[in-house]
């Protein structure tokens, strides 16, 4: 899904946020009125916490307007292990992946039977109430390019709900459903990345 409209993005590093820099983003945050879902509020209240402590357990993604004078949303995203369901490692079967560096098309997945892969997790992501929709598209985009680049074999989320999972990630962006008998990963959505490789038979 391509996203032609570019917002300015802020990087908030994992770590310790102090100082002036905590005292700007904490102001961004508390004026952040997010859409009218429980997930995005959810999501606000887990940002406003961690600013809060001063620190930060993984990279947060600060969408602003073209003014840069409202944040209009903020996404989380972080590479794990994961275990792929059984449906899952049929959609991404040997996919050649892309680093950072490297030429298309020159990785694939060595093993898609292998018991864990990479993946690139979206902890958290949320829209502000008066953004424009395509803010929402364009920080997926965004997380989607970072997991190519990190190598990694799918992007997963775990929807807040039913209806958030049917709606938003499986009819809006094309996630395939978990299924097995792993609770853990069961209930998680799967967004391959790469190219599929025409080589495999």
């Amino acid at each position: 899904m391509a996203v032609e409209r570019e917002y300015p993005l802020l990087i908030l590093e994992k770590g310790e946020i102090a100082g002036e820099l905590r005292e700007q983003v904490t102001g961004y945050v508390r004026d952040f009125e997010p859409a009218s879902h429980a997930p995005a509020a959810k999501a606000k209240a887990w940002l406003e916490t961690n600013v809060e402590a001063r620190y930060l357990p993984y990279d947060v993604r600060l969408v602003f307007s073209e003014d840069e004078r409202k944040l209009f949303g903020f996404f989380v995203a972080h590479e794990i292990e994961a275990q792929p369901t059984p449906n899952a490692v049929g959609v991404m079967q040997v996919r050649r992946l892309v680093r950072v560096g490297d030429t298309a098309g020159s990785k694939t997945i060595e093993d898609p039977r292998a018991e864990t892969q990479s993946a690139w997790k979206i902890a958290w992501i949320a829209r502000a109430v008066n953004a424009p929709e395509d803010v929402g598209d364009q920080m997926f985009d965004h997380a989607v390019e970072l997991g190519e680049e990190a190598g990694c074999c799918a992007v997963m989320v775990e929807p807040y709900d039913d209806d958030t999972a049917k709606r938003l990630w499986i009819d809006h962006y094309g996630f395939v459903e978990g299924e097995g008998e792993n609770d853990e990963w069961s209930s998680c959505l799967w967004y391959p990345l790469g190219e599929p490789d025409q080589t495999f038979n």
